[in-house]
């Protein structure tokens, strides 16, 4: 999980509204430059298997599997609904049998395309800088829908300032031409990593950490070998260095920062926007 907004604070709500749910904490960083490449995808890919395999102990309808994901982790859901039987994320032993394909999928202000709307940072931060086109062409999700290819809810704003909405919109169109189910909402106004939009979101009130081996370790490298890295602490104040890094570990959140901008920054922006965010 990147970010602790779109994690607790989201399955609550899926809770409260009758579902039982389940927040996947998945590889998000490697300590040093290596990408992560496909080990977000294998993560999620056991998570599914892992709980259709345990699905009496959860008390889960295995065939009501439905996966949410935001932004890079809206990326990481529509991998797994076009890419789950790929040969390399298949499990042996006793989960060889058990399927990893969800039942529906939730892509909120996803990533999407490596073309000409790709945010970049996120490409890099899983195929690395130097990524071949081929590797590039695999994630760019929008060319890998199928008639197979499970129900999709996609959402997302018309001003979003990081993910252009043409993401979500290439997704939805390749949905259209090759049959699947797809309902497909767009706002008109809203900043991006907006998760639920409510009083708790616009207050900071997450809930749990996650994550916390590879944020820490994550940390330990950017402090052994200087990379300029912001760090914040409990809200402190830090500069972004331009290059997306940024880790806030007061709410544990892993935060892509333009160079300038400033932790104070990204809270008054929610404070601002806890009335009519969203239209």
């Amino acid at each position: 999980m990147v970010s602790a907004a779109e994690g607790e604070l989201v399955a609550l709500k899926f809770y409260h509204k009758g579902f039982n749910a389940f927040v996947v904490a998945y590889t998000t960083c490697m300590p040093g430059p290596e990408p992560v490449r496909l080990q977000p995808l294998k993560d999620l890919s056991k998570a599914v298997v892992y709980l259709r395999r345990h699905r009496e102990g959860y008390g889960i309808d295995e065939h009501r599997v439905t996966i949410c994901g935001f932004s890079a982790g809206a990326h990481l859901c529509g991998s797994l609904a076009v890419h789950g039987d790929g040969p390399q994320i298949q499990l042996g032993g006793e989960y060889a049998v058990i399927s990893n394909r969800p039942d529906a999928v939730v892509l909120s202000y996803p990533v999407i395309t490596s073309g000409e709307y790709a945010h970049r940072d996120s490409f890099a931060a899983l195929l690395g800088e130097d990524a071949s086109k081929e590797d590039l062409e695999y994630m760019s999700l929008e060319l890998h829908v199928t008639k197979n290819t499970p129900p999709v809810f996609l959402w997302q704003t018309a001003t979003d300032e990081a993910v252009p909405v043409e993401n979500s919109y290439l997704f939805a169109q390749s949905c259209k031409k090759a049959g699947v189910p797809f309902e497909h909402h767009v706002f008109r106004r809203g900043m991006h990593g907006l998760s639920l939009a409510n009083e708790d979101w616009a207050n900071g009130n997450f809930g749990g950490l996650y994550c916390m081996k590879q944020l820490t370790e994550y940390i330990a490298y950017c402090i052994a070998h200087d990379t300029g890295g912001a760090v914040f602490r409990n809200g402190c104040a830090a500069k972004g260095n331009g290059r997306g890094s940024g880790i806030c570990t007061g709410r544990q959140a892993i935060l892509p920062l333009p160079a300038g901008a400033e932790c104070a920054d990204l809270a008054g922006a929610r404070g601002e926007l806890a009335d009519g965010y969203v239209e």
